[in-house]
């Protein structure tokens, strides 16, 4: 590997990391303090207005998203999180082949005693690296709106009885208190979301790289993986939104990124998130547990980027126009 490779990879790409990891840092903060200024009792209210079956719409049940926990959690499934964090690995993506055809520098490059692999393996390791490092900055992002977010509950007087438990008394007016939400929420629950995160990160570089290996023009291969990004959303809405439309969450990668649901599943016992295969009982179907979604990610990400590589070794470097 090529250390002054892995360098240049690291200047090109330093002002896309910055604004996607100040953009992510910024946006999950607020998130969360904003989660802090409504209770969740009248929160509930709100979802209980809506029709019964919008709860398709979601891999959890509403009873926990309507928590304090869960309402944080879905800082994931924000699509400005989802795009950001995907935003890396297209962008650098499209860069390791296409990109450097694009600018003319493909041949400069070659010129050099540098074998090929070290030229296409140097900005895929950074691409990599960098989605491992957003995953993070989502984390400290939530763990800083965690640490400064107080969170406003509504606590009924109680009565102490001799068995020397606590009966509250629902009949009477509740008072509002401010409790610190570090002391409801442990942010080391929020570690299989981080995970579920990196895995989608490290498939749209390995998904990019591949048709940045098969192009040479890299607003073309940008145009296409947008393309069929925006296709696997919606893909992932109308599986979830229609029984008949359900064949649709086959066809999406979107569907293996579920982070609320592998924190949900981390709450029932941390043996559960090494289920490769577990039954969901919501839509009473065998699924991919929080185990088996990662490794599918990162075993299609693999196989792009090894399409990639053989791709890049085999084809004919056009000269610049």
């Amino acid at each position: 590997m090529s250390w002054e490779m892995i360098r240049k990879s690291l200047r090109e790409g330093a002002v896309v990391f910055l604004a996607c990891g100040t953009g992510l840092f910024a946006f999950c903060v607020f998130r969360v303090w904003i989660v802090g200024r409504l209770d969740s009792a009248r929160f509930k209210q709100i979802i209980d207005l809506l029709p019964k079956d919008w709860d398709r719409f979601a891999s959890v049940d509403f009873s926990w998203l309507v928590s304090y926990l869960g309402r944080v959690v879905m800082t994931f499934d924000e699509p400005m999180v989802l795009l950001l964090l995907s935003l890396w690995g297209i962008v650098r993506g499209s860069d390791v082949v296409s990109g450097e055809l694009g600018r003319g520098t493909m041949e400069l490059l070659l010129a050099q005693p540098v074998p090929r692999r070290a030229v296409f393996w140097s900005p895929v390791i950074v691409a990599l690296a960098g989605s491992c490092l957003l995953a993070l900055v989502i984390w400290l992002a939530m763990w800083v709106g965690v640490q400064i977010t107080s969170i406003k509950e509504m606590v009924y007087p109680t009565i102490n009885l001799p068995n020397g438990t606590r009966l509250p008394l629902t009949f009477l007016q509740p008072r509002e208190e401010l409790v610190r939400m570090r002391d409801v929420i442990d942010p080391r629950i929020f570690w299989p979301g981080i995970v579920n995160s990196v895995c989608l990160g490290v498939f749209f570089v390995g998904f990019t790289s591949w048709l940045s290996a098969l192009d040479r023009y890299r607003w073309r291969t940008l145009g296409v993986v947008f393309s069929i990004y925006f296709v696997m959303a919606v893909f992932k809405i109308g599986g979830m939104a229609a029984e008949s439309l359900r064949w649709m969450l086959y066809l999406t990668v979107f569907s293996l990124y579920e982070p609320e649901l592998h924190i949900r599943i981390l709450e029932g016992g941390r043996e559960s998130l090494w289920t490769i295969v577990r039954w969901n009982s919501k839509f009473e179907m065998y699924e991919l547990g929080p185990l088996g979604s990662n490794l599918l990610l990162l075993l299609l990400a693999a196989v792009f980027l090894l399409l990639a590589h053989c791709a890049f070794e085999r084809r004919d470097i056009e000269a610049p126009v």
